[in-house]
């Protein structure tokens, strides 16, 4: 009786409550978000893309202007939009509106209302020649405070942590238009000490040229090149419902604004080039967590791990911080024609430990390209409505990975793609991001096929089917092991003010089955996993939005038992007209009934913050998202979610190490502009 009452108050509460929506902007920002980075099955850091999004729309593209390469880092794009608009500006000349955007073959109604929020039609007075102080004296300068703090009950963190179990935050960020950023930043997680600032520090500098200097990044910094097969750091999410959305990055450097303690290049990269011409070079070494043992033989020292978590707060994480540096050097030329694009990549990374930083057998394994050395060539063409693309890869020269991929406009209200990959299974890249299946580069072949279909005004069919198998064995499969992946959905959009989206998932990877480990001879099984989704999106009034989600899963685990999760959620946006405040609110109820069924809830977050929910247990889960606007200058954003599970299962929190009936969690952001 109670989940009923329960369940009638998540579908009657939104039509007697009174709220209202974001801002239009920020509102397409989150929905973006969640778009590219629902489908990863973790948390992860999404400030990169999160301030890319604001920066174009802070800084809008200029579309009559920019290049093809200009509009693929636009990753909201795919090959078949960024065409359509070069064609219609090469026949009809520059667009004089955004409302000629409707005439354009080939734009869907989301694409145009992608292009209206970050693209400008009208040229914008040139800056470069203002000097640097100038520069920083009319910038963006924002100071950003964040506190956060896990709750239980009862009560049973653990003592032996070095630090506090809260977790602060301290970003300085300084930006001229697109040409200019600069930034530091500080941190602690949950269970480690401040120390001086922080235990984790981030810098960068990175300046955009028109001349020769194409680019400088000096600090903490990204790139990405080709299809990221042998150069990738920035984040990738893989497959996801924007189907055709197989490259989720941004070629060339990037700085590093997130406080993600792994991934990023530390040190120098510069960008030279000309009009059809450009060489990236770069020098970096990042520091690593990671094992130091001693040969007592030998007398030598040697990694034996890496921490990959980024935590220290025991004794243990502690010696281990830092005693290691990645260096990373290489350098990337291209050449770049209206049609095709031409590049070759060359890489050499080694990890050493710190008090062999700068001797001679440091140096000697530097300059050995036998060994931990990366290369590719890849390219692109197209050839009239049909886009090609692809990279070759070696690892040592040996070990090979290949990609290739094509966009191809079947019909006007259909396009098709088609990838193919190839990785060796002894292929393995830490500095890559390219496109995949599985959670690692390599070890895997395959073909990925994906359609969009628009049949008439409002409708949407977006679909992929995915086939791939590894090669040898892996992570729970002690052989080469089969997969496939099938993806669908259908968007309705009947008006301005009613959204409906309907899903289905299917996904079928044969792992080793504990049921059959006991039997004499090992053998492998089929896990299956059926998902479906229902979703509304409701503009009830100008001033306020409704949405409501339903979610199945039903799957297999281990020993072959059918289980299955389902959840329902709704969410309330609210912000009085011309008010500062701004609130949404979220109550979910779901029940799981095995972790081989879980599901997976994107939420909003406070900014340059995102969650991923992840759902295992049987309870209701609930958050009050919020924000207030002291000043022109000053914002406050809060957040306040509470996860609590009946009878006599226990929320297992694995960065506290502590379990607990119920879970709440506070946070609390402070930004400061001027």
């Amino acid at each position: 009786m109670r989940d009923r009452t329960i369940l009638l108050f998540v579908f009657i509460f939104p039509f007697v409550a009174v709220g209202q929506i974001k801002s239009s902007q920020e509102n397409w920002i989150e929905d973006a978000l969640e778009l590219l980075l629902e489908n990863q099955n973790v948390s992860s850091d999404r400030s990169d893309l999160e301030l890319s999004l604001k920066e174009w729309i802070k800084n809008p593209i200029q579309l009559n202007k920019a290049s093809k390469q200009d509009l693929e880092g636009i990753f909201l794009l795919n090959q078949t939009q960024i065409q359509a608009i070069i064609d219609h500006r090469n026949t009809f000349g520059d667009f004089l509106s955004k409302y000629e955007l409707q005439a354009v073959t080939g734009l869907d109604a989301n694409c145009i209302h992608l292009l209206n929020q970050i693209c400008q039609f009208e040229e914008q007075q040139s800056a470069l020649n203002k000097t640097i102080f100038d520069k920083y004296k009319n910038g963006n300068h924002e100071l950003i405070f964040q506190h956060k703090r896990d709750f239980h009950t009862p009560s049973n963190s653990p003592t032996h942590f070095a630090g506090s179990p809260d977790y602060f935050s301290f970003r300085y960020r300084f930006q001229y238009k697109t040409n200019w950023y600069m930034g530091f930043a500080a941190e602690k997680d949950p269970g480690e000490k401040w120390g001086i600032m922080g235990d984790f520090q981030t810098f960068h500098l990175f300046i955009k040229g028109q001349k020769r200097i194409k680019t400088l990044a000096i600090g903490d910094f990204h790139l990405n090149l080709g299809t990221g097969l042998c150069m990738g750091s920035s984040h990738f999410s893989g497959k996801s419902s924007l189907v055709f959305q197989t490259q989720i990055l941004q070629n060339g450097f990037r700085p590093s604004r997130s406080l993600s303690e792994m991934g990023f290049l530390r040190g120098i990269g510069i960008s030279l080039g000309g009009k059809n011409k450009q060489i990236d070079i770069w020098l970096s070494g990042s520091p690593i967590s990671a094992t130091v043992l001693t040969d007592s033989l030998m007398k030598i020292d040697y990694l034996a791990g890496i921490l990959l978590s980024g935590l220290h707060r025991t004794s243990q994480e502690l010696a281990k911080k830092n005693a290691a540096i990645q260096q990373n050097y290489g350098f990337h030329l291209t050449l770049i024609k209206p049609s095709w694009q031409l590049g070759f990549i060359l890489q050499k990374k080694e990890a050493s430990i710190q008090s062999q930083i700068g001797t001679y057998k440091n140096v000697q394994n530097l300059l050995n390209l036998g060994s931990n050395t990366h290369s590719s060539c890849y390219g692109s063409k197209q050839v009239k409505n049909i886009f090609l693309q692809y990279e070759f890869a070696l690892q040592n020269w040996s070990e090979k990975a290949f990609i290739i991929k094509s966009i191809i406009p079947m019909h006007s209200k259909l396009d098709g793609l088609v990838l193919y990959r190839n990785y060796d299974a002894k292929y393995t890249n830490s500095a890559a991001n390219g496109w995949s299946a599985q959670s690692n580069l390599g070890n895997e072949t395959g073909f990925y096929w994906a359609f969009i279909f628009k049949p008439k005004k409002g409708h949407t069919i977006s679909l992929f089917a995915d086939a791939f198998k590894t090669k040898s064995a892996a992570f729970q499969k002690f052989k080469p092991a089969m997969g496939s992946d099938f993806f669908i959905t259908y968007q309705l959009t009947m008006s301005k003010v009613f959204q409906l989206e309907a899903r289905y998932r299917k996904l079928n990877v044969e792992k080793n089955s504990s049921k059959q480990l006991a039997e004499p001879i090992i053998q492998m099984a089929n896990n299956e996993k059926h998902q479906i989704r229902l979703q509304l999106n409701y503009q009830l009034h100008e001033s306020w939005k409704y949405q409501c989600r339903i979610e199945w899963t039903s799957a297999q685990n281990n020993s072959g038992t059918w289980v299955a999760g389902s959840l329902i959620y709704s969410d309330i946006h609210f912000q009085p007209k011309n008010n500062k405040l701004r609130l949404r609110i979220r109550y979910c109820l779901y029940q799981v009934a095995d972790y081989a069924a879980r599901l997976y809830m994107p939420e909003n977050d406070l900014p340059l913050n995102y969650s991923n929910k992840m759902l295992s247990d049987r309870g209701y889960y609930c958050y009050f998202l919020g924000s207030y606007a002291l000043n022109k200058h000053v914002d406050v954003y809060f957040k306040y979610a509470y996860n609590f599970i009946p009878e006599n299962d226990v929320i297992q929190n694995k960065r506290l190490e502590s379990s607990a009936s119920s879970e709440s969690t506070v946070k609390c952001q402070i930004r400061i502009k001027f």
